[in-house]
């Protein structure tokens, strides 16, 4: 479906908080007020195993500290391309979520 027109049938028949659509370039994300593009940083993948879970506490984490759901978006994006840069099952490291966070790019989100 058509990015513009699946944003407008979701505002209209689904009232939920939030929803993504996520590659391995980044995500797309709307909320009933807001929406937005980001785009993941390149980074050396060594596993993908657990890169959408690690996104989903890393949207949950900064959610908890009180940021935006803009920012914690952002922060899910980071958190998930630091996961694929361990190799197997191996947790992400913070700092590599931190520094990839200022990293993550903001793309103009198009109807």
């Amino acid at each position: 479906m058509y990015r513009g027109a699946y944003v407008g049938w979701m505002q209209s028949n689904h009232p939920m908080k939030t929803a993504t659509i996520t590659q391995a370039r980044g995500v797309f994300w709307m909320s009933a007020s807001e929406r937005g593009r980001l785009v993941a940083p390149a980074v050396p993948v060594k596993s993908t195993v657990g890169a959408g879970d690690s996104m989903v506490a890393g949207v949950v984490l900064s959610l908890a500290r009180g940021h935006t759901i803009g920012e914690a978006i952002r922060f899910g994006v980071a958190a998930g391309a630091a996961s694929v840069m361990n190799p197997g099952t191996q947790l992400c490291r913070v700092e590599d979520v931190e520094r990839l966070y200022a990293e993550v790019g903001i793309a103009p989100s198009t109807r």
